[in-house]
């Protein structure tokens, strides 16, 4: 049975809500839809927090890295910081070494989103207004997270009275050992065959390549580390992966593993590709939860979305969305331990 609850109101007016079933519990709040925190048991049903995470959401307004945050209007960067839209160019914050990231200097990420609870998870509400960090349109805003079982899903809905781009992710770091150490022995398979490469500020040079005989291969599971401590140069450029993944069709495309503590993450997703960032970049990020900051590869984002800088390449129209129309991606976030799953309900009160 899902309980849902309000826990308490922030002293700048952001709300904390739980959800808990008898597998996954999961702490958010509306600011940028962030998801707090996630439990999620062991082989041995020890449960814990399987994110990277502030200390403090007052950190918020420093926070370059994302932690669990709702991305838009579009995800990832958009090259030069311009695009160029029934015959008008749009000029974005140039807020990345000369390009676009993740919606620019306030992007959703630090928006309040009106809440509400529903039968099986919370509903976030907002209306992204037109012009909001150079973007057109009116742009009215679904996110729902919903817990079912081991499973955790998020659906995105948009709809804008102009036409204009848009391309939601979540931007959650995890870490499946509970954060008792890096991820580089995680294990991951991902159902890709095509990679894009990118440059020194992990800009997409528009070069796609299939993965065989590659780093980039992890079409069978293999540690994380054979991939961001590979001597690849577009490896080296990103300081380890930091790249998009073309997603072959078909359910569970993502599995993410600990061997230690056995937990596995398997991810089924309807959007295209997957944005793989293995946290080359946190060393000196704002506290954590331990309120130190987090080092390098400490945590693993496995961000689904459409390609970046699709607007300026050849396939645009999956970026564009027309007045009137309905954007919408789901994707669902599965956990499990090589014992079978652990109900919440069976641990002692320490553990939960």
């Amino acid at each position: 049975m899902l309980k849902i609850k309000k826990e308490s109101t922030t002293a700048e007016g952001f709300d904390i809500y739980s959800l808990e079933n008898d597998v996954l519990r999961l702490t958010v709040t509306n600011l940028g839809c962030r998801i707090l925190s996630l439990y999620a048991p062991d082989r041995e049903g020890n449960c814990e927090d399987v994110l990277l995470g502030l200390n403090d959401l007052t950190d918020v307004k420093n926070d370059t890295a994302y932690f669990g945050a709702v991305i838009g209007r579009v995800a990832n960067r958009i090259k030069n910081a311009t695009f160029s839209l029934n015959d008008k160019t749009y000029t974005l914050a140039a807020n990345n070494n000369g390009n676009h990231l993740h919606g620019g200097l306030r992007g959703f990420d630090k928006r309040v989103f009106d809440a509400r609870p529903a039968s099986d998870g919370i509903i976030f509400t907002y209306r992204s207004a037109d012009g909001e960090e150079g973007y057109p349109g009116n742009l009215d805003v679904t996110v729902g997270y919903s817990l079912k079982g081991n499973a955790l899903n998020i659906r995105y809905e948009a709809v804008s009275d102009k036409d204009t781009i848009v391309n939601l992710t979540n931007h959650m770091y995890f870490n499946l050992s509970g954060g008792k150490r890096d991820i580089l022995d995680h294990t991951l398979r991902l159902a890709a065959s095509k990679v894009a490469l990118v440059d020194e500020n992990c800009m997409s040079t528009g070069e796609i390549i299939s993965v065989s005989d590659t780093p980039f291969d992890f079409r069978n599971p293999r540690p994380v580390r054979d991939g961001a401590r590979s001597d690849h140069p577009s490896i080296i450029a990103a300081r380890g992966l930091d790249h998009p993944y073309v997603l072959d069709k078909g359910p569970d495309q993502i599995d993410l593993s600990d061997p230690e503590s056995g937990r596995t993450l398997t991810i089924s997703t309807d959007a295209p590709s997957v944005q793989v960032y293995s946290g080359n970049y946190l060393s000196g990020a704002v506290a954590g939860k331990s309120g130190k900051p987090y080092d390098d590869y400490f945590g693993i984002a496995l961000e689904t979305q459409i390609l970046p800088n699709a607007i300026n390449s050849p396939d645009r129209e999956k970026v564009i969305l027309r007045a009137g129309e309905t954007f919408t991606s789901e994707t669902t976030y599965t956990f499990r331990c090589d014992r079978g799953t652990v109900l919440l309900s069976h641990l002692t009160t320490s553990e939960k």
